[in-house]
């Protein structure tokens, strides 16, 4: 597959029905259900390699790797304590709370409201907790 075809992934109506089992597969592996029961070498793997090997490559900065991680994990959806995590961790690094609500009002337009809204409730929460 070619960066062109990724691109233009989910902008037909074939490609938009497959976003529900996506969706899902995602959740079922990252959030809702222990991503280690369904597939134990995830957990090594992701350690391993994406912490690990990517992380360490110093390619992004502290605050740029969070920026990333907590647009994706909104993208996805369904993975609230991942999100929670990583939304804590942001503010620790510098994504300041106004950076953060940033970044729902570009995933609100481009992703969906319902993954913003749900992003949001989640900054909500960490902020008070933060508070406390």
């Amino acid at each position: 597959m070619k960066t062109k075809d990724i691109k233009a992934f989910g902008t037909d109506a074939a490609d938009a029905s497959l976003k529900p089992l996506l969706v899902t597969s995602f959740s079922l592996i990252m959030g809702r259900r222990s991503f280690a029961a369904f597939s134990p070498e995830i957990d090594v793997f992701l350690k391993e390699h994406l912490f690990a090997d990517i992380f360490g490559r110093d390619v992004l900065g502290y605050s740029d790797r969070e920026i990333t991680n907590i647009s994706a994990l909104i993208s996805l959806g369904g993975v609230e304590p991942q999100l929670r995590s990583h939304m804590g961790i942001g503010l620790n690094v510098g994504v300041s709370e106004p950076q953060q609500k940033q970044i729902l009002s570009v995933i609100e337009p481009n992703v969906g409201k319902k993954e913003a809204a749900a992003g949001r409730e989640v900054l909500f929460g960490v902020i008070a907790s933060k508070s406390n």
